[in-house]
């Protein structure tokens, strides 16, 4: 078993911590099995505002004739915005693998992480034990228990920030800025837009933004709020949704469907109870102010 003064699970936020503790001379380890930069970088913050600054761009063109000005046309490119994006964070990422490779006191281990007890990691082949332990192992997308979703294809954001073939319809489950942010960017290309969410959009938001955006995105896009989604299959390459509340139901078809419903934490992924690592009932860490958690020299990030 390797031993280490920190070892980091998750190369997003984590790295702040990683390489700080090497360059203060401590003996540190990454675990992390997909691209560094983590979320932001390769899936989030980063990808999706690239993007939408295309959608921004359509938008504003479409909208020239307000100022006088009148385009004579334009197409879209879509693999091409979606090829831009993908290419700057894949290349930001490489570099950043570069520069942990290349980093004294620093050791990268490009697999998944697992607990085996506790500050005992299993990754990949590998068993590592650190003195302390960092957790920054972020979360994935949510997908909801739909009836038929698993024969069906769908998309997070994840695929969406790097889809090359434009749908000529996608129909968008849920109603945070996940949502919202890929309605934008859909529909300000030209893809016709239906978003479904079970209560309001933006709910997290004061209620004047949320009356203000919905008001404005329901003159470009159909929403369709209050309603539960009840199952989902493909027919005749379309996309057939079946929702429900209490009025009735509704079917939806489009050619694509995107699930925007939340993220969850990937603590479950790490078999966190077998350190002793307390978690809430949505699976996130309990930490007290410190980022301690049940297990003191086991931290989150």
């Amino acid at each position: 078993m390797k031993e280490f003064d920190l070892v980091v699970i998750g190369a997003g936020s984590g790295l702040n911590v990683a390489t700080k503790a090497a360059a203060a001379g401590l003996k540190t380890a990454i675990v992390e099995e997909g691209p560094m930069g983590g979320t932001c970088l390769n899936r989030g913050c980063i990808p999706s505002k690239i993007i939408l600054h295309s959608a921004d761009v359509a938008e504003t063109t479409d909208g020239a004739p307000r100022f006088g000005i009148v385009p004579k046309g334009y197409s879209v490119d879509f693999a091409k915005v979606t090829r831009r994006a993908s290419a700057a964070a894949d290349r930001e990422s490489r570099e950043i693998e570069e520069g942990i490779k290349d980093t004294e006191n620093l050791t990268l281990f490009k697999s998944r992480a697992r607990f085996i007890g506790e500050r005992a990691i299993v990754a990949g082949t590998e068993t590592i034990r650190g003195k302390k332990v960092v957790v920054a192992a972020g979360t994935r997308p949510a997908i909801p228990a739909i009836d038929g979703i698993n024969g069906v294809k769908y998309m997070t954001s994840d695929e969406a920030l790097r889809l090359r073939k434009q749908p000529k319809s996608v129909v968008i489950l849920g109603g945070g800025f996940i949502a919202a942010e890929m309605a934008h960017f859909f529909g300000a290309l030209g893809t016709k837009v239906i978003i479904v969410q079970r209560s309001m959009m933006l709910r997290n938001e004061d209620r004047e933004i949320t009356d203000a955006y919905v008001k404005a995105v329901r003159k470009k896009y159909t929403v369709i709020p209050g309603y539960e989604p009840k199952s989902v299959s493909r027919k005749g390459g379309k996309i057939v949704l079946v929702v429900k509340n209490e009025a009735g139901a509704k079917t939806i078809t489009a050619d694509s469907f995107l699930v925007a419903t939340g993220r969850v934490p990937n603590s479950d992924v790490l078999d966190v109870a077998k350190a002793g690592i307390e978690v809430d009932n949505r699976g996130y860490i309990r930490t007290n102010d410190y980022l301690e958690t049940s297990e003191k020299r086991l931290g989150l990030w």
